[in-house]
């Protein structure tokens, strides 16, 4: 009865009631489902499992990047490196196809640290290429990096080389006032007759210097002067220095200053022992006398004239004061043919006075010599060379880069070459010579040498007139080897240096 009763009054009472109380069963049921109502824990985990996702996601961008940094590091190292270990091929052989061989191989080499598995793709090469302003080498392309958790994003793959991929990345070796050093170069260049000999390597020696002189003008003549200076000289030189005009030829030789004296050296014309020489009118030869190993102003010790029978004058091409204009240095040089293995520009013939070469060399770099020269071309003061700029270097260099290819052997007695019976004012060429190379160094200029297939003899005066510490003197056996010379001198003067 209790169980029917029970039974039938919690029926009663459930259909009856407006507000039905539950009570054991029922009860438990309701509670159960208010409290499912009200409890916000399914939401928690819902929102940690998004996030769990995200960060995920992050930690895999995250990865991304850094295995990415690490291959942009190891890319841009690995070209930094090609690049100079090609331009240092190229400065020892001066062959381009090698040059780039070695780049490539150096290049290769240094990638292996890279992450290769994730490189889609790699098309950097490298270039060998004369734009004006020095040899340069260059990568181009790019390399493409795979972005596996990025690549969920919508970022499949990224550059290494530049974020947006718009353009190339770029490694070069770059040439220009880097050192915040100012240059003054002389050149003396042999112009005399063997110069037309065979180089030993398919050209001849003139052909050979003048391409080779015209790549160092392409270096180490920057384009931005506004800072740093750089200006070359040439001084051709064979039997004498020609100075191509007589009012220049004048006043380095006293005529304006001094006067025009008969029969002496220094007037237009003398005779002697039944003979009458002539002056040239644009060349010139030693000075004598106790200024004759100094650079001590012509307007107060004049340089002597060049005296033959009929006043021509040996040598073709004439000098050219500092300039940094490499059109007219270049056309000195070549000529009309900007490749200068044609017939125009420098012409070779004559004798070795191997002094007045070196002289001139010396007097374009003199500031004592300035009032010969336009403003433009006016050497700046000695103790400039002793100043230093905020690197720690002088903000002056004064350089001379001698180059012959034979022993010195035309001398003067006021001022002609074989005069007999009239022993040379000031002695042997090549005495002289060293006399002068001695007296430039002590002044702070830096010498170069250049000896193109020489006998030993002016192997080791040239070495021996080179700055003294090994490296100053080039042994030129062939003409491969005369250009590596120039080049190299040029990147030791405007030192190469990586920009990307």
């Amino acid at each position: 009865m209790f169980r029917v009763s029970t039974l039938g009054r919690f029926v009663l009472d459930g259909r009856g009631s407006n507000d039905p109380v539950p009570s054991g069963v029922g009860r438990k049921t309701m509670t159960a489902l208010s409290r499912f109502k009200k409890d916000n824990r399914g939401s928690v985990a819902i929102i940690f499992g998004f996030l769990t996702i995200a960060m995920a996601i992050f930690i895999g961008a995250a990865i991304d990047m850094g295995r990415w940094m690490q291959a942009r590091r190891v890319t841009q190292e690995a070209i930094d490196s090609a690049v100079l270990a090609g331009l240092k091929k190229y400065q020892d052989s001066s062959d381009t196809a090698q040059a780039i061989v070695v780049a490539q191989a150096n290049y290769t080499y240094n990638i292996a640290a890279r992450p290769g598995s994730s490189v889609v793709s790699d098309n950097i090469a490298f270039q060998l290429i004369n734009n004006n302003t020095g040899m340069t080498v260059i990568s181009g392309k790019n390399v493409v990096f795979q972005m596996p958790f990025l690549g969920l994003a919508g970022m499949p793959t990224l550059p290494l080389l530049k974020m947006d991929g718009t353009e190339y990345g770029q490694s070069k070796i770059a040439v220009g006032a880097n050192t915040g050093t100012s240059l003054e170069i002389s050149v003396m260049i042999d112009i005399t007759g063997s110069m037309n000999e065979s180089d030993g390597a398919g050209s001849t020696k003139i052909k050979t210097v003048k391409k080779a002189a015209s790549s160092l003008i392409d270096i180490v003549v920057w384009a931005d002067q506004s800072s740093f200076t750089s200006k070359v000289a040439i001084v051709p030189f064979s039997e004498t220095v020609n100075l191509g005009s007589a009012a220049l030829a004048d006043a380095a030789r006293g005529s304006i200053a001094w006067g025009l004296l008969s029969f002496l050296p220094g007037s237009e014309r003398y005779s002697v022992a039944g003979q009458t020489f002539r002056s040239s009118t644009t060349c010139v030869t030693e000075r004598i006398g106790s200024d004759k190993y100094n650079d001590v102003s012509p307007l107060l010790s004049p340089v002597g004239r060049h005296y033959s029978s009929n006043g021509s004058c040996p040598t073709a091409s004439s000098v050219m004061p500092l300039t940094n204009d490499k059109v007219a240095l270049k056309t000195l040089i070549c000529g009309s043919d900007p490749s200068c293995q044609g017939n125009t520009g420098l012409q070779a013939g004559g004798g070795t006075a191997g002094q007045m070469g070196t002289a001139w060399a010396w007097y374009m770099l003199s500031p004592n010599f300035n009032t010969l020269w336009p403003a433009a071309s006016q050497a700046r003061t000695y103790g400039d060379l002793n100043v230093l700029n905020s690197k720690g270097k002088p903000i002056l260099k004064k350089i001379a880069i001698l180059m012959t290819d034979g022993d010195y052997n035309t001398a003067y007695c006021n001022g002609v070459n074989d005069f007999q019976g009239c022993p040379a004012n000031n002695g042997s060429s090549q005495s002289q010579a060293a006399s002068l190379c001695t007296a430039m160094k002590a002044k702070g200029i830096e010498v170069y040498t250049i000896g193109a297939q020489v006998s030993a003899a002016a192997k080791t005066f040239l070495q021996s007139c080179a700055t003294p510490d090994g490296h100053h003197y080039y042994d030129a056996t062939d003409g491969n080897k005369l250009q590596q010379a120039f080049i190299d001198i040029a990147y030791k003067l405007v030192p190469p240096y990586l920009v990307h």
